[in-house]
């Protein structure tokens, strides 16, 4: 017997109201938030154009900061931090927090919204400068997790400092502006590839393969052995004062050279390096400047190492964030027991603010497609990540997941629920879990984006948009 049409209705409004559906943002968003989103984007892509590295990315918030009357941790005396008084701390230059003191000082914890700013890129050996064949190269160690191959016959640029030997630190930037030269790591032609097509493609270039040309023209001088890397030598020392050894002590990253720009003829998607975690980054700043005051006090983290573990004095795996923390009960109650930081730290709740991957839909055959998280849907909660039996990760509880889905729901935020990947295929991890070492309950949340871990990723606008009103209403909601 048929269904009757009132009968048809009643399972539709069922469905309506038992079973999820997530819109795709561009059409569940009413048009004058559309004009926000675009206006919010332009701003992050001049943001990643800028900054390519940890220092750049500091660098850059300081100045943000410091225009929107953000006064030095440093310079605040202990027990006179107020309510509302807005402040940074910079952590040897590769590390930045800012924050505002909420009405109840830190008695209750704190709101974090913690990302990284380092990327995966190619960095420079100890001895990296050499001469073969006439041509002179840089000797390279890459950092995190990259496909070495991606990093081929593309235009890269340098950035970093060096220590002179008379204790001067020399910034290097070469490679953006278009009146630069830009470096390359050189490739086999495919005429003569065969044993390289042969390999797996994991090996396909070899990291001692990944050798930056920087040079071709040799000093005017016969005698000279290498006298193509001479000229290098003499150029790096007429401009920036460093000689061969002042390598040893050089912190330069090898990045890509390609600008941000619009992707797809509606400009729906941003292209660029780096994003991975600075769009987190980003959007994480820009709520804390933009949220209302609350109880609690907010802090915006950017914090280094997260590509290689965590590991080092700038990682999350550290001890910072315990001196973080009791720099800022200093600042607000003077001296305090350990038991009473603890009892900030158990206090307190965070938004690991860090990416995933999106839906590929040429590659969907690694991904759970009814847990892969899609692109123009929404800032993605995950809830663990880690790999295999949920290896090396913290998880969320019920409790805390529950009250992130209430304020997504509660402020209208677009959101979804997604993991990394098919469990046997591989996995990823974050700063989570170093975070919940000290007992603060944290959930990562952040846009999905396509070709993570490339020279050039792609995120969705309307995803960035979401992200950043995710986390000012986590900080409005404490």
């Amino acid at each position: 017997m048929p269904i009757k049409s009132s009968k048809k209705t009643a399972y539709q409004s069922l469905e309506k109201k038992l079973t999820i559906n997530h819109e795709n943002i561009w059409i569940s968003f009413p048009a004058k938030i559309k004009n926000e989103i675009f206006s919010f984007a332009d701003g992050y892509m001049q943001f990643l154009d800028v900054c390519r590295t940890e220092r750049l990315c500091v660098q850059w918030a300081k100045k943000m900061l410091e225009k929107n009357n953000f006064k030095d941790l440093d310079t605040i005396k202990q027990k006179s931090a107020k309510p509302g008084q807005a402040f940074y701390y910079i952590f040897r230059n590769k590390v930045i927090v800012a924050g505002k003191i909420g009405k109840a000082g830190v008695d209750n914890g704190m709101n974090l919204v913690l990302s990284h700013i380092d990327a995966p890129r190619v960095d420079l050996k100890p001895y990296p400068l050499y001469e073969d064949e006439r041509m002179a190269l840089l000797k390279t160690h890459y950092y995190g997790g990259i496909k070495k191959y991606q990093w081929t016959s593309i235009p890269l640029a340098l950035h970093g400092i060096a220590i002179t030997k008379s204790g001067k630190s020399v910034e290097i930037h070469i490679g953006d502006k278009p009146t630069d030269p830009i470096f390359t790591i050189t490739d086999i032609l495919p005429h003569l590839a065969k044993q390289q097509m042969a390999r797996k493609t994991k090996d396909a270039i070899l990291g001692e393969e990944m050798n930056v040309l920087v040079g071709s023209i040799p000093v005017d001088d016969k005698k000279v052995k290498k006298a193509v890397k001479l000229t290098v030598l003499e150029c790096l020392y007429k401009t920036y004062g460093i000689d061969e050894e002042d390598f040893i002590a050089m912190e330069v990253a090898i990045v890509p050279a390609f600008p941000v720009r619009d992707i797809g003829l509606d400009r729906g998607m941003i292209g660029g390096y780096g994003q991975d975690d600075r769009i987190c980054s980003f959007a994480g700043l820009q709520a804390l400047l933009n949220a209302k005051p609350t109880t609690k006090t907010q802090l915006a983290i950017w914090i280094d190492r997260e590509e290689i573990g965590s590991t080092g004095d700038t990682g999350a795996d550290s001890d910072f964030i315990r001196f973080l923390f009791g720099k800022i009960a200093q600042a607000v109650k003077g001296d305090i027991s350990e038991e009473t930081l603890k009892g900030i730290f158990y206090q307190s709740e965070a938004i690991s603010g860090d990416v995933t991957g999106g839906l590929d839909s040429t590659h969907k055959s690694i991904a759970d497609v009814n847990n892969a998280p899609r692109i123009n849907e929404g800032i993605v909660i995950c809830r663990y990540s880690g790999y295999g039996g949920k290896f090396s990760t913290s998880e969320a509880s019920a409790e805390f997941t529950a009250k992130i889905m209430r304020i997504f729901r509660g402020n209208k935020i677009p959101w979804q629920s997604g993991e990394l990947g098919k469990v046997d295929e591989g996995g990823g991890g974050t700063i989570a879990k170093f975070i919940s070492n000290y007992g603060i309950k944290i959930i990562d949340c952040g846009p999905p984006i396509l070709n993570m871990h490339s020279p050039y990723e792609v995120a969705s606008k309307a995803d960035l948009y979401a992200t950043y009103l995710g986390y000012k209403a986590f900080f409005e909601n404490a």
